[in-house]
């Protein structure tokens, strides 16, 4: 078999998810599983900010933010959004932040 030299270089910036604050796997950390990554990655949520309302006061809810993607909010809460609701709200009802986020 003949040796091509092919080189690729692939640039990191390229294929790097863009967006500021806290990361969804950084505040949750090791308890997020394959099937919590497929998830966040089929709804493009990788950011704290992409659940939080435009003043920076609440946390959407999981039907809001499955109908801002056009998906069906049938399904039940994915574990990982629950996490996340432990960690960020002040009262799950109310969908009040913590003041720290």
């Amino acid at each position: 078999m003949a040796e091509s030299n092919l080189y690729i270089d692939l640039d990191e910036s390229e294929w790097a998810i863009h967006g500021f604050g806290k990361t969804i796997r950084k505040i949750i950390g090791s308890s997020l599983t394959t099937q919590d990554f497929k998830s966040l990655q089929k709804l493009g949520v990788f950011y704290t900010y992409q659940l939080i309302n435009l003043e920076d006061s609440e946390m959407i809810t999981w039907k809001q933010m499955k109908v801002l993607r056009n998906m069906s909010s049938k399904d039940r809460k994915a574990k990982w959004f629950q996490s996340l609701e432990n960690i960020l709200l002040v009262d799950p009802l109310k969908r009040d932040l913590q003041e720290e986020w």
